[in-house]
């Protein structure tokens, strides 16, 4: 009895593939060796997010305590830094009884907090953004103001009054026409700017890049603006 040889068989191929996304979802129709690439056998308590990225589903339970009026826009998290320690917060335009203001809370409070020192329109909504210690407040009706986090009390932005025109004060070793010089101010608060004032314009003798320092001067003055911190 003879038996034939037995014929080589050809290596399986060997491949890495690496799947960075799950753009098919679940796929249930086939048996578990025959689920496509960029599909899922199986899942439970996970959301497909965009660009076929998974993440943790949000849970269903309430969190935080519950609001006392009317939310206008977003709840938005922020963080209180305090030596090397952070607490995280929540905080939210609120229209209780018929008055809105930023109401703060932790994930773990039984109630809202209110932050005093500026009132709200009743039915703006408003969105918020967190540059160190302050939370801005913008809403597109109300004059910008923040949350000093430290000190929980919102700091409201007062509008300053344009400035006028400076004046000349004292021209020294300048007088003549062969050039003019312009002036013009502005005034700042504790959060912004106003416009500029209208501007000074000044006959000279020389071009402002041959003045002696010491020798040609020029002294201006303004009026006052209320409430400006510079």
């Amino acid at each position: 009895m003879s038996f034939a040889p037995p014929q080589p068989t050809k290596k399986p191929v060997l491949k890495t593939v690496s799947i960075k996304n799950w753009e098919l979802g679940t796929v249930t129709a086939f048996d578990d060796g025959r689920t496509p690439q960029g599909g899922l056998r199986s899942s439970g308590n996970v959301i497909l997010d965009q660009d076929g990225v998974i993440r943790p589903r949000p849970s269903l339970n309430l969190y935080g305590p519950q609001p006392l009026g009317t939310v206008l826009g977003e709840i938005f998290e922020f963080r209180e830094l305090s030596g090397l320690t952070f607490t995280n917060w929540m905080c939210c335009l609120q229209n209780v009884s018929g008055t809105t203001k930023l109401y703060i809370a932790k994930g773990e409070d039984t109630t809202w907090t209110v932050c005093n020192g500026k009132t709200f329109d009743n039915t703006a909504r408003a969105h918020y953004s967190q540059p160190q210690n302050k939370v801005l407040i913008t809403n597109g009706t109300d004059n910008l103001s923040y949350l000093d986090i430290p000190t929980k009390t919102v700091i409201p932005f007062t509008a300053l009054s344009d400035p006028s025109a400076p004046t000349l004060n004292t021209l020294t070793g300048l007088t003549g026409s062969a050039f003019n010089i312009y002036y013009a101010i502005t005034a700042n608060s504790s959060v912004g700017e106003t416009a500029g004032s209208p501007k000074l314009t000044q006959p000279v003798l020389k071009d402002r890049s041959v003045w002696d320092p010491t020798a040609n001067t020029v002294k201006i003055q303004w009026s006052a603006v209320t409430n400006a911190k510079s």
